[in-house]
């Protein structure tokens, strides 16, 4: 049985906790905008961050801290992010050299036509079509890869492939 004062103190960290938030989220997401392009991936930072500080919340010593520790966080997280995509696309370059090594000498030029092509495409949907074509992974493995819904997955490859489809130097490679 649940005592009355556990149910007080769970509804006292809430208030605290949504305190807090309405305190912080404001400067906070000016924050986020500034350091992500995408509005949605801006909020996603600050959701991830908040709950990042929120979880250690137990540990703060002041409460004035908190906003420091949520720009820290954030701030944190997105360079996680960078450098993320920093890996990513040392990859992706290395995994491309390899493939063009190993192609035929014939079809060098037109790969490496396909290749400057496909270094124009945004990192996800270079990543989308790397997992969907060279790795064979399903568009449900892809989403898992990246971290989205199938649907995501599908919308990212579709966008990719069109931009493909739109140079002449890719339309001579598949002939």
């Amino acid at each position: 049985m649940v005592s009355v004062g556990m149910t007080a103190g769970r509804a006292s960290r809430k208030q605290r906790i949504a305190d807090l938030y309405a305190t912080h989220a404001t400067s906070a997401m000016r924050l986020c905008l500034l350091l992500e392009d995408d509005p949605a991936a801006a909020e996603d930072l600050l959701h991830d961050a908040f709950a990042k500080v929120i979880g250690r919340l137990d540990a703060l010593r002041e409460e004035q801290a908190f906003g420091g520790y949520l720009r820290r966080t954030i701030v944190n997280l997105h360079t996680s992010k960078l450098r993320r995509r920093r890996l990513e696309r040392a990859f992706l370059r290395k995994e491309a050299a390899l493939a063009i090594a190993a192609s035929e000498p014939t079809g060098a030029a037109e790969a490496s036509d396909v290749l400057k092509v496909l270094s124009g495409l945004p990192p996800r949907q270079r990543a989308a079509i790397f997992f969907r074509f060279y790795e064979d992974l399903s568009e449900r493995d892809v989403g898992k890869a990246l971290g989205c819904s199938t649907s995501a997955a599908k919308a990212t490859l579709q966008r990719a492939m069109s931009s493909l489809r739109e140079h002449p130097e890719v339309k001579n490679a598949r002939r």
